[in-house]
C-alpha cells in the first residue's frame, strides 16, 4: 500500500517542486515509460489515443500493482503449493503464472464506442483496458517467460521498461 501511495504522489502530483526535485529522475523514467507503451501498443482511431502524460500515474500504478500481486502469488505458492486441481504443474492446461496473467487481462476487458473513447482520451487518467493490460505485461519479463515468448517479440521486448 505504501508503495502505491508513493507511486501516485510522485507521478500524479509531480508538478509540486519538492517532488520534482526529490523524484525528478523517476518522473523522467515514467515519462519515457509512458511513451514506450504508446509506441508499442500502436494507434487507435483518430482522436482516441489517450494522453500518455494524463494516464502516467495510473499506468505506473498498474505496473507496480502487477509486480506486487505476482510476487505475492509466487510467495504463496512457494509456501503452500499450488492448491487443488493442479496436475503436473498445470490446471486446465495453464501454469499458475499463466493463469495469473490471463486473469489480469480479463479484468480490463471492455467495449467502448468511438465517441466515448474520444472523450476518455481527453479526460480519463486511466488508459483503455487493452493498453492497461498490454502495457503492463509487456514490461514485465515474467509474462514473456510464462508464455515461452522469445525476447524481442512485441509482448516481450528486448528492453522492457521498469521504473521502480
Amino acid at each position: 500500500m505504501l508503495g502505491m501511495l508513493v507511486n501516485h504522489l510522485v507521478v500524479v502530483r509531480s508538478s509540486a517542486s519538492w517532488i520534482e526535485s526529490a523524484f525528478g529522475y523517476q518522473h523522467t523514467r515514467l515519462t519515457q515509460h509512458a511513451h514506450a507503451i504508446r509506441r508499442a501498443i500502436g494507434p487507435r482511431p483518430p482522436g482516441c489515443d489517450p494522453d500518455v502524460i494524463l494516464t502516467l500515474g495510473e499506468n505506473s500504478a498498474d505496473n507496480a500493482g502487477l509486480r506486487i500481486a505476482y510476487r505475492a502469488l509466487m510467495d504463496t505458492i512457494a509456501q503452500s503449493g499450488t492448491g487443488a486441481g493442479y496436475a503436473n504443474g498445470e490446471k486446465d492446461g495453464y501454469t499458475p503464472s499463466q493463469r495469473f496473467f490471463i486473469a489480469f487481462g480479463q479484468v480490463w476487458c471492455q467495449n467502448q464506442t468511438e465517441p466515448s473513447a474520444r472523450q476518455s482520451a481527453l479526460t480519463d487518467p486511466h488508459s483503455p483496458g487493452r493498453w492497461r493490460t498490454n502495457g503492463s505485461v509487456q514490461n514485465f519479463d515474467e509474462f514473456g517467460k510464462a508464455f515461452g515468448c522469445t525476447k524481442g517479440q512485441p509482448m516481450y521486448p528486448a528492453n522492457s521498461c521498469r521504473v521502480w
